[in-house]
């Protein structure tokens, strides 16, 4: 608390002593203006958990401002069954970057805990799913965000797939080719426990995006190891199921908190 400046937050995800099963604790430090419960409870609630109670308390250092610590109960929804220290550090960080405004408050941040996927890696779902928007795909948003939290495991392969094709490495493209195709082998397998057609839709139309994806930006940083604030994907567009006609040689599509758009040649 002491080592934040005017404006800063720091966060911390625990669990109690003596707590039930599925309870945990979450802090907010916070120097400078209090954290209004209206901004980090959707926040919180659009992460998987449930805010039971919360409780502030206002700390008046010498030489500084105040500073606050929001001390919330949670009952966690998806990690009853996942150990604290697997989902702290993917938890703490995507609700940084959340409250920065770095990534979208909606419920593709279940996935962070529900599939132990980053924050940074949730948003490439979440790009593919803008794309469907912009193509036209018939079924919501929502319906989509819903679909993947219904399937973690399905969104955490199909996160892992992208991994596999893009991430760069120094390998042949044959074996770049056979990791692929074991994912794949993966997903397929999963789908076939998918009952609901429309899930079973969404799903493969995501994982034939990935397949269409040619190139990304993904893995792109700056001087100092910063991924761009946008995402951008280069599609093989008669790759692309449903795509309406007439399809154009390549398409880039860009994503990021503030924007998306596409870029047609």
């Amino acid at each position: 608390l002491e080592a934040l400046d005017e404006g800063c937050t720091d966060v911390k995800l625990y669990r109690p002593l003596g707590a039930p099963a599925g309870t945990l604790g979450f802090k907010i430090y916070r120097c400078g203006e209090p954290v209004a419960l209206s901004d980090s409870l959707p926040m919180l609630e659009r992460m998987g958990v449930r805010v039971l109670t919360e409780h502030p308390a206002r700390a008046l250092p010498a030489g500084s401002g105040p500073k606050w610590i929001h001390d919330f109960e949670l009952l966690a929804l998806a990690t009853e069954q996942v150990e604290i220290e697997q989902v702290k550090p993917l938890f703490e960080d995507a609700f940084g970057r959340i409250f920065r405004g770095e990534v979208e408050n909606d419920d593709f941040n279940r996935l962070v805990a529900a599939a132990q996927l980053p924050a940074a890696e949730v948003v490439v779902l979440r790009a593919y799913a803008k794309y469907l928007r912009q193509i036209g795909f018939a079924l919501t948003p929502s319906f989509i965000e819903a679909t993947l939290n219904a399937q973690p495991s399905i969104a955490r392969l199909l996160v892992e797939l992208f991994r596999r094709r893009f991430e760069p490495r120094e390998d042949s493209a044959a074996d770049r080719e056979v990791d692929c195709a074991e994912v794949i082998g993966k997903i397929q397998q999963a789908l076939e426990a998918v009952e609901n057609l429309n899930e079973d839709r969404v799903l493969r139309q995501v994982l034939a995006l990935i397949q269409a994806t040619t190139r990304t930006n993904f893995w792109r940083t700056s001087e100092k190891g910063e991924r761009r604030s946008f995402l951008s994907f280069k599609f093989d567009p008669s790759k692309v199921p449903g795509l309406p006609e007439p399809k154009p040689m390549f398409e880039i599509f860009v994503y990021s908190a503030r924007f998306e758009g596409v870029h047609l040649r």
